[in-house]
């Protein structure tokens, strides 16, 4: 649309307002210039020349929550296909997300591009110069190896100047942070960075991010700090410890911020050790300075301690929710709370709740917020309150994992990030920058996506999802395009909420509309691939019927008709069929059966593609497991799937038949487990995905990319994050799809594309 538009502009603006003149359009001030930089915005023009170009697949949207995976892919010029179980597509923005605090959209990218932090980040601070810090488990940002802590400049971009030690020891991290001046406070789980021994704390000089060696607490027991604060004198920190420096303290101590010291006085008395996931420093009602202390402890559960003195506990103080809390905030003369509780001293609190400041009740005119789930973290921002989770609404309104709470008129405001998945404990701790952006870490790897179920098309103009919205009940496992035709497979019992398209359908290419054909495979359909011929459509999987008619397990239809051909039966027995080659006259049939077309034949075999019979054995070789994948290159087929052995077959997993001279060909590579897709480019680089870890002796897990011209396995070995499912190709670009949320170290949600010239 948005290109139709400006296309009605460049037409009404350049051919109807304006008297044609000579110019120079090289020239940036010129009429061509904008005229030629216009018409090279509207067709994606990148070739070189004088006048910028505009590429595709700037920052493409990906699929993104728990539990996603793509079994299926198609692009062409303009589009991407997805298909496999998901449910969010989103942009890839990453562990660390900088919003707008009015709406929860990540600001401008043109001012905040995605800061790409992969791995899960648990705190965020400002830095008070329109940058901020972070730090938790991540080890890459914007493509660069950055373990745990890290520096992101006011442009949102890494600093390459602040290069702290980090916690070695892999399940180690950072949970928290503080500034003050030009020290910076962590503290985490750990228990040394680069080697040199802290216990859960550390002091770093801000500029730089080196360790300041003249400041070394000593925490006994656990060793854990979840939460820092400070007021004006002094550093509190808070977590699992039982002493500091030889100084018994469980879980609460505070440091001299003038010196460092630990204040050897202040004491509070907690009867046992007990985990304090957060703390917050004000006043009671009776203008006693307090810290008000939650965490993983049995009753009170929330305790309030005397800032001065020794740390005794408030009197009057008695607040006790029924299960744990999180987070606490103090706001103007109350308390807000957040956790994993249904009520506060008997009345009803679903997990968010504002106490009075005087004994811990729920405070008289306050709303029962009915969250319906966990509540990990909060933040106030003036009369607002953001609450990070495990909920899905609260006050009646839908928020995944993410809200604002308008605290003059206890209301939802308009604040909806819409996290691709919920939060931990003890991550989400936001901070607001000097630039009023919310940034918020967490274990989501985007925000602001929409509901996609398990088929999905994002444009490779935009880079966004389009509005086609199927919203399948049950997985895609492949997709082809034919001809003006692309066909989707899988095991969904309806597509568009049309009768008759479980399993398998036709799409028009044009518009994704359904076309005429209902293959109307039976009612629990199982397709895992289809070929299609000039003149009939071929499905395999695991079924009974098509249309009404006995077909067991493979189908043929007419192509132009849609309808079944009724004189071709394969009849395939004893398991199902996986994979499906259309060479000449003939198909290629792979699967876990035991007989097809009416010949007995063990998981592989070649049948006629004009009637489904195969009169007799092919193949003197066969294998003793299934069959799941297989391609065709350079006039043979290479084949692969979960058999160790055959009949004939030396070579465990991957194989190849001749079709020059009709036989069996050992392999040279040997992998130790079995493999689940084969795609080979023109130039005979093969791309090999299964649950191997090992090919010839060299460890590569689940993906390699041989070279079957030199017969050599190639050292592209990309890190990531996450299971590879599959390849698809275009002759231009290469997708490599699956399960993964991190790809050579950068966010992607399940899918890349890589230039076929990088192979």
């Amino acid at each position: 649309m948005y290109k139709y538009i400006l296309s009605l502009f460049f037409f009404t603006t350049f051919s109807l307002c304006s008297p044609p003149k000579l110019s120079n359009a090289c020239d940036p001030s010129s009429e061509s210039y904008l005229q030629t930089t216009l018409f090279r915005f509207l067709t994606n023009d990148t070739s070189p020349g004088c006048w910028p170009g505009f590429a595709k697949d700037f920052n493409l949207w990906g699929v993104h929550g728990p539990g996603m995976n793509i079994f299926a892919s198609y692009f062409d010029e303009t589009r991407i296909l997805l298909g496999g179980t998901f449910n969010y597509v989103g942009p890839n923005v990453g562990n660390v997300a900088v919003l707008n605090p009015s709406n929860g959209l990540h600001v401008n990218t043109s001012e905040c591009n995605y800061v790409d932090v992969a791995g899960n980040a648990s705190v965020a601070i400002s830095d008070n110069q329109g940058g901020f810090y972070i730090g938790g488990a991540f080890t890459t940002i914007q493509g660069q190896d950055k373990f745990k802590i890290a520096h992101i400049l006011p442009n949102c971009k890494l600093d390459p100047n602040f290069n702290p030690p980090f916690p070695i020891i892999t399940s180690r991290y950072v949970m928290t942070m503080m500034l003050d001046g030009n020290f910076l406070y962590v503290g985490g789980t750990f228990t040394e960075l680069n080697n040199i021994t802290r216990s859960g704390i550390a002091r770093l000089n801000a500029i730089t991010g080196e360790l300041d060696t003249s400041w070394n607490p000593t925490l006994g027991g656990s060793a854990i700090v979840y939460v820092m604060k400070k007021d004006t004198n002094y550093l509190y920190i808070a977590g699992n410890f039982d002493g500091v420096n030889g100084n018994t303290r469980r879980s609460i101590a505070r440091f001299q911020l003038s010196d460092g010291s630990l204040d050897t006085i202040w004491n509070p008395n907690f009867a046992s050790v007990e985990t304090i996931r957060d703390l917050a420093l004000g006043k009671l009602s009776t203008a006693t300075d307090v810290v008000i202390v939650v965490g993983d402890f049995s009753t009170p559960r929330i305790y309030a301690f005397e800032t001065s003195g020794v740390g005794n506990g408030a009197a009057g103080w008695n607040s006790s929710p029924d299960g744990n809390c999180n987070t606490v905030q103090f706001y103007q003369d109350k308390i807000i709370v957040g956790g994993n509780f249904q009520n506060i001293n008997g009345t009803a609190a679903n997990y968010l709740a504002i106490l009075d400041n005087t004994v811990g009740n729920v405070a008289v005119g306050t709303p029962n917020f009915d969250t319906n789930n966990e509540i990990h973290s909060s933040l106030v921002v003036n009369s607002q309150i953001y609450v990070f989770g495990r909920f899905t609404s609260i006050l009646g309104t839908e928020r995944n994992y993410g809200a604002g709470i308008d605290l003059n008129t206890y209301t939802v405001t308009e604040f909806n990030p819409n996290f691709s998945i919920e939060s931990y404990v003890d991550t989400h701790k936001a901070t607001l920058t000097t630039k009023n952006w919310l940034v918020v870490p967490g274990v989501f790897t985007s925000v602001n996506g929409v509901t996609r179920n398990n088929i999905a098309e994002i444009s490779r103009i935009t880079g966004k999802v389009t509005d086609w919205n199927q919203n399948l009940d049950g997985p895609v496992l492949k997709i082809k395009a034919y001809d003006q035709k692309i066909y989707v497979a899988g095991s969904f019992t309806n597509f568009s909420g049309e009768a008759k398209t479980q399993g398998f359908v036709a799409l028009n290419q044009a518009d994704l509309s359904l076309s005429s054909e209902r293959f109307d495979i039976d009612t629990t359909p199982f397709i895992e691939d289809f070929e299609v011929s000039p003149s009939r459509v071929y499905a395999g999987g695991n079924f009974n019927s098509a249309q009404g008619i006995t077909r067991t397990n493979m189908v043929a239809f007419l192509k132009e008709t849609g309808t079944v051909d009724t004189a071709w039966d394969a009849t395939v027995l004893s398991g199902g069929v996986s994979s499906i080659l259309h060479v000449g006259d003939f198909l290629f049939v792979g699967g876990g059966f035991g007989s097809i077309g009416g010949i007995s034949a063990q998981n592989y075999h070649r049948i006629s593609a004009s009637n489904g019979t195969g009169a007799s054995l092919f193949f003197s070789e066969q294998p003793d497991n299934s069959v799941t994948t297989q391609y065709l290159w350079n006039n043979k087929i290479y084949f692969g799937g979960t058999f160790p052995i055959g009949v004939g077959i030396t070579t465990p997993y991957f194989a190849t038949y001749n079709l020059s001279t009709n036989s069996y060909e050992p392999s040279l590579f040997n992998f130790n487990a079995q493999i689940n897709q084969i795609r080979i480019l023109d130039n005979g680089k093969a791309f090999v995905v299964g649950n191997f870890s090992s090919i010839n002796t060299t460890n590569l897990n689940q993906f390699v990319v041989l070279d079957l011209v030199n017969n050599t396995v190639t050292d592209y070995n990309p890190p990531r994050f996450g299971d590879i499912r599959g390849v698809y190709d275009d002759k231009k670009n290469v997708m490599i799809y699956g399960g993964f949320v991190q790809f050579n170290k950068h966010v992607q949600g399940g899918f890349t594309l890589i230039p076929v010239s990088q192979y």
